[in-house]
C-alpha cells in the first residue's frame, strides 16, 4: 500500500502542501524523503522475501526459532532506518527549525546548528541521526544541548521506547546484569552501565517531580471513598566515605543500618478507592503507591501534597489505617488538616492484625501463665478485639492478673497501654458495619512487591540516591500507572 501511495503523493498539486500546512518550496525536502521511504521499503519487502524462501527450508528441519530470530532481526532494521529517515526528515522542516529556536531560546540554549549524533531506538542499536544542538547554554539550564532530540522526548540519547524498557528491567529484574540478559533475549542491544543509568535518569527526574508524576491531570477522589495507608519498610544501604581505596574509588561503610535486620526504612504511602460494598476495584481507580527514604517528615509533606493534589477534601468518606507507629499517628491529623480535609470526614483505624500480635505479646509477658491457659484466654480476648470491645478487653486483663497476683510491669505494662491509647481506633465491628476496611494488607503487600523483592536482597548495599528513584520508578509500575509516568515527563 506504501509502495502505490508514495508515487501520488509526489504526483500532487501545491494545493496538498499549503492542506498540509506546510510551504510550496518544501516539496522537493518531502519528496526525497518520501523517495528514501520508499526505498527502504523495497529493501526489506525483497529482504522478507529472500527470508520466507530460508523460512521454508528451517521450518521443515522443525527449526522454528530461527526463523523468528532472523525475522526480528529484518524487523528491527526497517525499524530502526524508518525512525533514522523521519527524524533527519524532521530536522530538516523549517516549522520544526523554527519551533526549535524559539524553545532554545525560552530554554537558555542559543547559537543551534544540526549536529550529527548516535542514539538509540527501541532495538538498542546505534544509529546516526541529524539533531538540533545548542554551541551555548545558560550555565544554571540542565536540559540537554541536543534540543531537538530532548523535544522528541529523547533522554541520553536513548528515545522513550528505549528509555522505558531500560528502566523496566532495571527495577523489576532481581538485578542489572539479569536485566541486561533480558533485553539480549529480547532482541534487544543492552549494556549493563547504559541500563543502569538511563533507569537512575528517569528515576530522578520523575522523583523530583514528586506525586505530581504517576497522577493524570483529571484524577479526583471527589465523591469517593478514600482509604489511605502508610507503613514502614527497611533496605540496607551505604554511605561514600571520604577515605579513597588503593585504586582510588572511594570507600563505602553501611553505619547506618539500625537493629539486627539493617538498612535505612523505606515509607510507602498507599491512596486507594474503595466502592460502597468495601471492595477494590484497581479497574476503575488504579492505587497511588509513594516512596520516601528517610526523615518522615518528608513523607508527611508528600502525603499532603498527593492529598490536595487528588483533591481528598472533596472525598465523600476518608479511612486512614496504619499500624501503631507513633511517629505517624502524631503527624496524620496534621497533614489531613494542611490538604483541608474535614475531621469529621476522617475514620482512624489501627490494623487489626497488627492489634492481634500486640494481644498475643501481651499474654506471652504474663510468664506464670500456662499454655493451655494461654491458648484459652488468647481466643476470648481476641474476640472481644474483633467485636470492638477493647474496654471489656482490658478490664478482663487487669481482672486476670489481679486474681494471680501479676504485677502489671514492663512488657505487660506497655502492651496494656498500647490497647489503652488506641482503643477508640479498634471499633472493628463499627468499621466492618460501615464498610470500611479492618487491616492494612494492601501496604503490607505494596513492601513486599516494592521494596523486599527487588531492595533487600542479601548481601546488597544501596546508595540512598540511587535507592529512592529506583523504588519510585518500581511502584509506578507494580501500580498500574507507568504509562501515565512516561506521559508526565518533564525535562
Amino acid at each position: 500500500a506504501q509502495l502505490e501511495i508514495v508515487p501520488l503523493i509526489k504526483r500532487k498539486s501545491r494545493r496538498i502542501f499549503i492542506f498540509m500546512g506546510l510551504p510550496h518550496r518544501h516539496k522537493n525536502n518531502i519528496t526525497s524523503a518520501m523517495d528514501k521511504i520508499q526505498e527502504i521499503y523495497k529493501n526489506h519487502i525483497l529482504a522478507i522475501l529472500e527470508l520466507s524462501k530460508k523460512g521454508t527450508n528451517l521450518l521443515l528441519d522443525g527449526d522454528f526459532g530461527s526463523f523468528e530470530k532472523e525475522l526480528v532481526e529484518t524487523l528491527n532494521d526497517l525499524h530502526d532506518k524508518l525512525c533514522v529517515c523521519m527524524i533527519n526528515k524532521t530536522m530538516n522542516d523549517p516549522l520544526f527549525e523554527e519551533k526549535i529556536k524559539e524553545i532554545g531560546s525560552c530554554e537558555g540554549v542559543t547559537n543551534l546548528s544540526k549536529r550529527k549524533v548516535s542514539v538509540q531506538f527501541k532495538t538498542g542499536n546505534k544509529c546516526i541521526v541529524e539533531s538540533y544542538y545548542g554551541k551555548r547554554r545558560n550555565c544554571k539550564v540542565k536540559i540537554d544541548r541536543h534540543i531537538g532530540l530532548t523535544y522528541l522526548g529523547f533522554v541520553k540519547k536513548a528515545s522513550p521506547s528505549y528509555l522505558s524498557i531500560s528502566s523496566l528491567v532495571s527495577v523489576l529484574c532481581p538485578s542489572f546484569d539479569i536485566g541486561q540478559q533480558l533485553m539480549i533475549e529480547m532482541g534487544i542491544n543492552g549494556q549493563y552501565n547504559r541500563i543502569r543509568d538511563l533507569s537512575l535518569t528517569l528515576g530522578n527526574l520523575v522523583f523530583n517531580q514528586g506525586i505530581r508524576a504517576v497522577i493524570s491531570s483529571e484524577e479526583s477522589m471527589k465523591g469517593k471513598r478514600v482509604v489511605v495507608m502508610i507503613d514502614g519498610g527497611r533496605s540496607r544501604t551505604r554511605l561514600r566515605q571520604e577515605e579513597l581505596t588503593s585504586k582510588g574509588n572511594p570507600k563505602f561503610s553501611t553505619e547506618c543500618l539500625p537493629r539486627n535486620l539493617g538498612g535505612k526504612e523505606v515509607k510507602v504511602v498507599v491512596i486507594q478507592v474503595l466502592d460502597e460494598a468495601g471492595k477494590v476495584d484497581k479497574k476503575v481507580n488504579l492505587p497511588i503507591y509513594d516512596i520516601t527514604v528517610g526523615h518522615i517528615e518528608n513523607s508527611m509533606a508528600k502525603l499532603t501534597e498527593a492529598l490536595l493534589l487528588l483533591n481528598v477534601s472533596a472525598a465523600k468518606e476518608v479511612q486512614f489505617i496504619s499500624d501503631g507507629a507513633t511517629c505517624f499517628w502524631n503527624r496524620i491529623a496534621t497533614a489531613f488538616d494542611l490538604a483541608k480535609v474535614p475531621q469529621s470526614k476522617i475514620t482512624y483505624t489501627l490494623d487489626y492484625y497488627h492489634a492481634v500480635e500486640h494481644l498475643s505479646a501481651l499474654l506471652n509477658s504474663i510468664t506464670d501463665l500456662k499454655e493451655t491457659e494461654r491458648k484459652k484466654y488468647f481466643v476470648a480476648l481476641k474476640q472481644d478485639l474483633w467485636t470492638g470491645q477493647i474496654e471489656q478487653l482490658i478490664k478482663k486483663v487487669k481482672l486476670f492478673c489481679k486474681e494471680k497476683a501479676v504485677a502489671i510491669k514492663d512488657k505487660l505494662k506497655t502492651e496494656i497501654a498500647y490497647f489503652e491509647k488506641h482503643q477508640n481506633r479498634m471499633n472493628y465491628k463499627l468499621f466492618r458495619h460501615q464498610k470500611w476496611l479492618c487491616g492494612s494488607g494492601a501496604v503490607e503487600s505494596a513492601i513486599r512487591r516494592i521494596i523486599n523483592l527487588r531492595f533487600k536482597a542479601p548481601s546488597s548495599f544501596w546508595l540512598e540516591e540511587h535507592l529512592e528513584p529506583l523504588a519510585f520508578l518500581r511502584a509506578a509500575f507494580l501500580s498500574g500507572r507507568w504509562n501515565i509516568l512516561l506521559h508526565n515527563i518533564k525535562y
